[in-house]
């Protein structure tokens, strides 16, 4: 803004000039403001857009975050399962052995003084290897729990067919289930019957025709004496 300095020049100065040089200073400095005041809305509206951008950016990290925070929420539990899986899943080295075996007999067995296995000529599955038809029982492979059925069929004109399914240990043998096929006076009959139980490895599992005279049938056409079992788990 300029100032009026007075010089012995302007002494004479009348007043309506001095006026006139006045309103002319004041519009040149109204004019200065309202370029000042239009500058600085400028800058204010460019301001007020780039805090809309950053505000609209921030909202997208927010949301980048977000979706992050989801991804490691999976990632964690997926690593919790395959933690869960590798500590506490099936063991290859013995939950996943496989055992099972199924054996046949056509032959008409019996009239024997003591009790005795019962010889089952046929075998359609041995798997594991546990079953035996030199000592004509199975011996387990592994340790574990086992299902075993056996069955066999009675003639009307012989003595009756009782036999047992039995458990041969370290402490002696038990006789898990028993099966009775009848006798002359209850004609042709059959009979089965299936225990499941722990078995220790090295134990023995058979079918033994009780040493009374006891028979069971046979027909080379057809079966009805049968003995089988598989392992459950361990």
């Amino acid at each position: 803004m300029d100032l009026l300095v007075p010089t012995e020049k302007d002494t004479c100065v009348s007043k309506e000039e001095l006026d006139n040089r006045m309103a002319d200073v004041m519009g040149k400095a109204g004019r200065e403001i309202e370029e000042l005041r239009s500058t600085l809305s400028a800058v204010i509206r460019k301001l007020e857009g780039q805090n809309a951008v950053i505000k609209g950016q921030n909202d997208v990290i927010e949301g980048q975050n977000a979706a992050i925070e989801r991804h490691n929420s999976v990632i964690a539990a997926m690593k919790g399962q395959i933690e869960h899986l590798t500590t506490a899943g099936p063991r290859h080295d013995e939950e996943s052995t496989q055992v099972a075996f199924s054996v046949v007999s056509r032959n008409t067995f019996g009239n024997v003084t003591e009790d005795m296995n019962i010889p089952f000529e046929i075998t359609y599955t041995n798997i594991g290897g546990g079953w035996s038809s030199v000592g004509n029982a199975f011996m387990a492979p592994v340790s574990g729990v086992y299902e075993f059925t056996a069955s066999f069929r009675s003639q009307g004109s012989v003595d009756n067919a009782w036999g047992h399914i039995v458990h041969s240990h370290d402490a002696g043998q038990t006789r898990l289930a028993s099966i009775f096929g009848g006798g002359p006076d209850h004609g042709i009959s059959g009979d089965s019957n299936s225990v499941i139980i722990e078995v220790e490895q090295g134990d023995y599992v058979s079918v033994q025709l009780v040493g009374n005279g006891a028979y069971i049938y046979g027909d080379s056409s057809v079966t009805f004496s049968s003995f089988s079992g598989f392992l459950l788990f361990q």
